[in-house]
């Protein structure tokens, strides 16, 4: 938010490495614009900028050393690109904060955040719902809204732990770290919070005619039926995702629409591969199910990927860990297909027998079951939809064979 409230004020867009570690996306956070896979088109979209910025991220280059093509996708005169790297002992945020103040002190007045507050700081609804699984996740138990949290298990100890998720998870606002020694219900604490954030927590007024949502008025699209692809597959992720999900993304060439598709979606984690090493999201997804067991997790990841690592899937199932691993099976390295095209390399039949995962052809739904994960297929959107929409309500892991045409 903070990033959004500073680019705003300097009348500026923001972007993200292609291949970034983990971002928050969706409703109430910033727009931010995804630097594309290839060179020649990350280098138009950031052509157009007279002078860029990076903070926590390195100088974008590109993933391959093209023939004829520079690895450097920036035009700019290095004058006009500024590299603003935290000083030895400070964090990122820090030189964030250090920033925001040079700006303010520029406009003289203060920021403002409240128009980018996260989608979990949107209602007094929503914010009670963020606390709830805060205080569940510490207490590891479920609490009703008007319970003591102390007479639930809260200590000295998970009472500073409360205080520091709380102040995190609701960057800008400030509370005292007695919060909960005074606010000892999750009722109580939300009113807190909303009052810091300038939140109504009145009853809305009701109204014979039905309230029209950011997504209602958005250009309507035609339904996702028929076989199975990649984009209606990630159409499919986007339109049933819970709020609050952790996504971690190593879909590919197969699920390159999941970006835009994702844009309205409740507000969530969205993790992706930082590097041209495939393989990492079975692996990734088990370490975000443990440290936010509370969260939902979506691993989207292509059927070459998915043989790296595996055995993963084993570890999913001992932990009872609630993971849904929506395996992208177009049965090939798409990727290397497309490489090798860019490159001018026509196809043979060395090329294909490389590049194509058949014969014999990957059974996923007896190999997650045989590694005790609830497995079933889809090879069309409507059959993706009650896949996707029944793990999501399933404890434990699924994985999902997703044959696309």
């Amino acid at each position: 938010r903070l990033v959004g409230a500073v680019a705003r004020a300097l009348g500026a867009d923001i972007m993200c490495e292609n291949a970034f570690a983990a971002i928050e996306r969706g409703r109430g956070n910033p727009h931010v614009t995804r630097t594309p896979y290839f060179p020649k088109d990350a280098s138009s979209a950031l052509g157009k900028y007279t002078v860029v910025a990076t903070l926590d991220a390195k100088t974008p280059v590109s993933m391959f050393g093209y023939k004829n093509t520079p690895s450097r996708v920036l035009t700019q005169h290095e004058d006009d690109v500024w590299e603003l790297d935290p000083l030895p002992g400070m964090s990122t945020m820090d030189l964030l904060r250090m920033l925001a103040e040079e700006v303010e002190r520029a406009m003289g007045s203060a920021l403002e955040l409240a128009s980018e507050t996260s989608a979990a700081a949107q209602s007094a609804v929503d914010v009670k719902n963020a606390i709830s699984a805060i205080v569940e996740g510490l207490l590891d138990k479920p609490i009703a809204h008007d319970e003591s949290m102390w007479e639930r298990g809260m200590n000295s100890r998970t009472a500073v732990q409360l205080h520091q998720r709380l102040t995190t998870h609701f960057e800008g606002v400030h509370l005292i770290s007695s919060v909960a020694f005074q606010a000892t219900t999750v009722d109580a604490l939300a009113e807190l919070v909303c009052k810091k954030l300038n939140i109504s927590t009145a009853a809305p007024e009701t109204s014979s005619e039905s309230p029209t949502s950011t997504i209602d008025s958005l250009p309507t699209r035609e339904p996702v039926q028929g076989t199975l692809t990649g984009e209606k597959t990630c159409r499919v992720i986007a339109e049933c995702q819970p709020a609050n999900c952790v996504v971690v993304d190593e879909s590919l060439t197969s699920g390159t629409a999941y970006w835009d598709a994702s844009a309205q979606c409740e507000s969530f984690t969205h993790m992706t591969l930082t590097g041209g090493s495939i393989g990492f999201a079975n692996a990734v997804s088990i370490g975000v199910a443990i440290a936010a067991p509370h969260r939902r997790v979506i691993s989207m990841i292509g059927d070459g990927s998915a043989q790296y690592t595996v055995q993963a899937l084993w570890t999913q199932a001992r932990e009872k860990l609630d993971i849904v691993t929506v395996i992208f099976n177009n049965a090939s390295y798409q990727i290397l297909k497309l490489e090798m095209a860019i490159q001018g390399v026509r196809p043979n039949d060395t090329s294909r027998t490389l590049t194509e995962l058949s014969n014999p052809t990957v059974d996923w739904v007896s190999l997650g079951r045989a590694y005790g994960v609830k497995s079933v297929r889809a090879s069309t959107a409507d059959e993706f939809r009650t896949a996707f929409k029944d793990a999501l309500n399933t404890s434990g892991p699924v994985l999902i064979d997703a044959v696309l045409s």
